[in-house]
């Protein structure tokens, strides 16, 4: 998930949803995808990097796991449960942001969102409640509740000891550029 927030970090800077990608956009806000959206447009980039997010869920059946239904509901499981931790890592170590920036009022693409307790848009946590549901039925709830406070956990910690580091190095990375020396032509 981390590593997720960091690339979309890389792509989107402060704009995100992909709001100034060369990628389309579409939005209606009667459609059944934008409202499974939450609300946001639907973008090519998304469509790819939640296919590219989805594949890689899937990995463990390429490296010798049995596929069958309970498995595949335990892949979901996870899945379900670091799509929303990878989003919100993006606010949280983002520098054009932080946790202190991640508010209804200052999120437009979970303005239209339901937050619970000021804290986080539904959406999210409902992505937990499915990633439960999953879980219950590859009958490893106990597990995936282990991987929710893990999750927790990890993310407690990077607040403390990783942001400070990556925002420093994040803005060190960006006071020059090499662009000029490449002799990149269209």
């Amino acid at each position: 998930a981390l590593v997720f927030a960091f690339l979309e970090i890389e792509i989107e800077g402060k704009y995100a949803w992909s709001e100034k990608t060369q990628t389309w956009y579409r939005y209606n806000p009667k459609s059944i995808v934008n409202k499974f959206l939450g609300g946001k447009p639907l973008t090519g980039y998304h469509i790819m990097v939640f296919g590219v997010a989805i594949l890689i869920s899937h990995l463990p059946f390429f490296f010798g796991l049995p596929w069958n239904v309970n498995n595949e509901f335990w892949i979901l499981a996870i899945h379900f449960a670091w799509t929303p931790l990878w989003d919100y890592l993006w606010m949280v170590f983002n520098p054009h942001y932080g946790i202190t920036e991640f508010k209804q009022n200052k999120v437009w693409w979970y303005q239209n969102s339901v937050w619970v307790v000021e804290v986080m848009p539904l959406e999210q946590l409902t992505q937990w409640g499915i990633s439960l549901i999953f879980a219950i039925l590859a009958n490893k709830l106990i597990s995936q509740i282990y991987l929710l406070v893990g999750f927790i956990l990890l993310t407690i910690i990077s607040n403390f000891a990783l942001v400070p580091i990556y925002r420093k190095w994040y803005w060190q990375m960006r006071k020059f550029d090499d662009r000029n020396k490449t002799k990149i032509f269209h």
